[in-house]
């Protein structure tokens, strides 16, 4: 849920490295010059980028990437050794295999990246619910200001997503910390502004979950002012002030999120009773302007995910345990979505998926596979029917379980390099759209995956 930048990992060359490689490029004889790097790389690791500043300004990059490919083998417990394993533990998802890891780093790599690692761990680990509290531990080593912030909000946030009874207590004393701890006069504030508005964020939420609007709203207009809030948060912001009735200023966030296709069908009944409420007059002009110039952009949007591909054999398993493979839905129009429970963003496009085939459900040239897949647990299954039951979904389900050889065969089968993933299908077996991501915008999503289906419905 957080990017590994946010932890502020970097290190590399400076302004500093491309002073000390200056005396080298004053060197005419290539041997001396080759003598005399091979000394500074074998003198520190420091060297590995005074070496590489000075093949960058020669535009040498085969020789730059060469330098880069030997410092973990000359200094394999060093600086850039361990930003690598730091952004190894971070991709990993099983949980021994993450203790494992940062065991190793607290045991032989650079200390000044320790607390890197932890939050890594912690990362790694979060998306499960019942790692959360190695998650917690993890981040409870953490000094380092931003450092902890990024990983408590990280922490807080997977555990709002699990619905976990940890979170209430946790958020309490993690407040308390941050009070106590953050220095009032920040040398570098930009750097916390947006964690800060994150946290400040999540507080509200959990003030408005328990019905104390007043306060979450007072809360949330503080996290607001720091200004470039998130789709989620304007959403959650602008819901507050209507429900609040400050109608003047849950408009302009509204409307811009309906001009941007983002809009819910309750935000635009919402917005409409907003609009009436300010301008006195009938809404009906107002929407059929916003949905004139929303259908418009649908058509210049869809174009952009054009394609022609033959659409590859794959086989998955419904519910039930049956083999179904691309064969079994010839002559339809297919709309396939990889999906995984554990996905943010799949998980919030599942709304506007339902909408899109409720459209269809009495159109039997329709068909629409969910398939599930990278799957984390032996329980994927379950947890799949789960989250559709839970969410009232009724779309058809399918699995693309994990094989004998570790891999997931239908998505291998795409080529699929992240969730969610949709491909519309023509009834002949060809691909002609593809999507991939979700950007939150379900009012303009059902209409473009409608407009995709109607397209390919013509080939």
């Amino acid at each position: 849920m957080l990017l590994m930048s946010a932890t502020g990992l970097t290190y590399g060359q400076s302004p500093q490295h491309r002073e000390q490689a200056k005396p080298l490029l004053e060197i005419k004889d290539a041997a001396l010059v080759e003598k005399k790097i091979d000394s500074i790389i074998h003198s520190n690791e420091d060297g590995i980028y005074v070496a590489a500043a000075y093949y960058s300004e020669l535009r040498n990059f085969n020789k730059y990437d060469s330098v880069f490919k030997i410092a973990s083998e000359i200094y394999p417990y060093g600086k850039r050794a361990s930003i690598n394993l730091v952004r190894d533990i971070s991709r990993l998802r099983n949980k021994e295999e993450v203790v494992a890891k940062v065991k190793l780093f607290k045991e032989k790599y650079d200390k000044s990246f320790l607390e890197d690692s932890y939050v890594a761990g912690a990362i790694a680990v979060a998306s499960d619910k019942e790692n959360l509290p190695l998650a917690i531990s993890y981040i409870d080593m953490v000094q380092k200001p931003h450092h902890h912030i990024t990983g408590a909000l990280n922490n807080a946030r997977y555990m709002e997503l699990h619905k976990s009874p940890l979170l209430e207590e946790y958020f309490r004393k993690e407040n308390e910390r941050i009070e106590k701890n953050l220095p009032k006069d920040l040398p570098d504030a930009d750097k916390y502004a947006e964690l800060l508005q994150n946290w400040k964020f999540l507080n509200a939420r959990m003030l408005a979950k328990t019905g104390n609007n007043e306060d979450a709203l007072k809360i949330a207009r503080e996290a607001y002012a720091y200004g470039n809030a998130d789709e989620e948060e304007q959403q959650f912001y602008s819901q507050l002030l209507y429900q609040l009735k400050h109608y003047n200023e849950a408009f302009p966030i509204m409307d811009a999120i309906a001009q941007d296709g983002r809009a819910t069908v309750e935000l635009k009944n919402q917005l409409a009773t907003a609009y009436e409420h300010i301008y006195k007059k009938d809404a009906k002009q107002y929407i059929a302007e916003l949905d004139k110039k929303l259908n418009a952009d649908v058509e210049k949007e869809i174009a952009t995910h054009a394609v022609e591909q033959t659409v590859p054999d794959f086989f998955v398993l419904d519910t039930n345990g049956k083999q179904v493979n691309i064969a079994d839905f010839r002559g339809k129009t297919i709309v396939i979505d990889f999906w995984a429970t554990w996905c943010g963003p799949c998980k919030k496009s599942l709304p506007a998926m339902q909408r899109t085939a409720n459209l269809y459900k009495n159109d039997d040239k329709v068909a629409f596979l969910f398939i599930h897949t990278w799957g984390r647990g032996k329980n994927s299954l379950d947890e799949a029917m789960k989250y559709f039951k839970d969410n009232n979904f009724d779309m058809d389900l399918y699995m693309d379980n994990k094989q004998g050889d570790n891999t997931f065969k239908a998505a291998a089968a795409f080529n699929v390099q992240g969730i969610p993933q949709k491909y519309v299908v023509d009834r002949n077996g060809v691909i002609r759209y593809t999507s991939s991501g979700f950007s939150g915008g379900e009012e303009a999503a059902v209409l473009q995956l409608q407009a995709m289906i109607e397209n390919a419905k013509k080939f």
